[in-house]
């Protein structure tokens, strides 16, 4: 009788094991899943597009961008991102600081005296038929003039796969003058990233602003050695109020980096 019970406790005792082992070996294939999700849907060229992925988890990537547009307007941005966690919630969540921000609400694109604080987060990544879905809450807080006002940028974003490429679908509402529903603007994307030969993609977008300004946008990506990453793109924006059209160029220098910094338990 001792040596049934022994064995039973044993057989029970492997089972838990083995049920533990495969739940550690299933929360590695999601993460490996979601690895993949998000190097097939990173979006790394000069356009409008909100791709809703995260960067590798605890490696840092910093961007510099410069663009010109007909006017003769020249602009910068410096981008710095983070994702902190490699397990849990937010190992699906992007902390950027961008300087200065750009507002895509006052028809041709415009760069504001502000800096963005920007967190996204990715609720659901693509599995099973169903689409990436994600987030992004904004706050373009002014520096050097006085006077201006903190406002706030939500945009929703959906990515899907194709074959060769991936679909892309953002909506976004900006307050004009502060953290009030009083002055609300809006806009929608609609774009397209295709895989060519080698390391290189080119995608295809369109924005259209409640200012009436549609914009057509072409860029390429072209990945180089060591996380970097070139990415030219010019676009074309049409002011139906106006009947104006403006011309722009631009190119992002992209770098991300394979050392993980802070170590964490999570």
């Amino acid at each position: 009788m001792k040596n049934l019970i022994t064995v039973i406790l044993l057989f029970s005792g492997c089972r838990v094991f083995a049920q533990g082992l495969n739940g550690v070996s299933e929360l590695k294939r999601s993460y490996l899943l979601q690895d993949s999700i998000t190097d097939f849907q990173t979006d790394v060229s000069f356009n409008s597009v909100s791709d809703g992925q995260p960067a590798p988890p605890r490696m840092p990537f910093y961007s510099l961008s410069g663009s010109a547009q007909s006017g003769n307007q020249y602009h910068y941005q410096f981008n710095l991102g983070y994702t902190p966690y490699e397990r849990g919630f937010m190992r699906n969540s992007l902390f950027s600081l961008i300087v200065p921000a750009l507002d895509a609400g006052e028809g041709i694109t415009d760069v504001e005296r502000s800096m963005g604080l920007s967190w996204l987060q990715r609720w659901t990544w693509e599995h099973d038929g169903f689409p990436t879905i994600s987030s992004m809450v904004s706050l373009l807080v002014p520096f050097i003039v006085r006077g201006l006002k903190t406002n706030v940028v939500v945009t929703f974003i959906v990515a899907k796969d194709l074959p060769r490429g991936v679909l892309y679908f953002n909506a976004y509402g900006e307050s004009k003058k502060g953290l009030t529903t009083d002055s609300l603007d809006y806009g929608l994307l609609g774009g397209c990233r295709m895989n060519l030969h080698g390391s290189k993609s080119l995608t295809l977008d369109v924005l259209y602003q409640r200012s009436s300004v549609i914009t057509f946008e072409t860029s390429f990506e072209f990945d180089l050695n060591k996380g970097w990453t070139i990415g030219p793109g010019v676009n074309v924006s049409y002011d139906n109020n106006t009947k104006g059209t403006a011309y722009g160029v631009g190119i992002i220098f992209f770098r991300q980096t394979s050392k993980k910094l802070f170590h964490t338990h999570r």
